[in-house]
């Protein structure tokens, strides 16, 4: 019925053009109908960002979530997956602090400041090198709930250039070593 009500039956004599489509399942009579198959189900230990991918890939509004041994234990919707996402500006600069800047990066906290507007993360403030930056912006990237990021970071030392000495193939020995 729900269904009917967003998307009403096409007039008589209309084409079906996808036998599967939505007009298709307004004409639906049971739940068979208008089921996705085969079902799309997600581990209980899926994370937030791989089930919203998985439901945007699939076409599909919910998720059933399955333990171990594949026993339903719930259904995710989309509403559920955007609650989790949205988070106050104040969480996500703590997350970006504590747990990036200090915790992973080791990186003092006075060094970056961190402000969030609207699930945008502003990065200002100057570190070690340029791949550090690049490394951040990453990680900030990949925060739960993180919309966008605005790097206006700088380094002291530019080390996108610098490559590696090249190493030979044999291991060099002293000729005492050898012996």
């Amino acid at each position: 019925m729900l269904l009917k009500e967003e998307r009403p039956a096409p007039r008589p004599g209309g084409p079906l053009l996808d036998p599967h489509g939505a007009a298709a399942k307004a004409l639906a009579r049971n739940a068979g109908a208008l089921m996705s198959s085969p079902a799309v189900t997600v581990q209980v230990t899926t994370t937030l960002t791989e089930a919203a991918r998985l439901m945007h890939r699939r076409h599909v509004k919910r998720l059933l979530v399955v333990d171990d041994q594949g026993r339903l234990v719930g259904i995710v919707s989309r509403a559920d997956l955007l609650q989790a996402f949205i988070r106050s500006d104040d969480s996500l600069a703590r997350e970006v602090r504590d747990e990036v800047i200090l915790g992973t990066l080791v990186i003092d906290p006075d060094q970056v400041h961190v402000g969030v507007v609207d699930g945008v993360v502003r990065l200002e403030g100057e570190v070690e090198t340029r791949s550090l930056a690049r490394i951040l912006t990453r990680l900030v990237k990949a925060v739960e709930g993180v919309v966008g990021v605005d790097d206006r970071l700088t380094w002291r030392l530019d080390d996108s250039r610098i490559r590696p000495e090249p190493t030979p193939l044999a291991v060099r020995f002293s000729a005492d070593e050898r012996e």
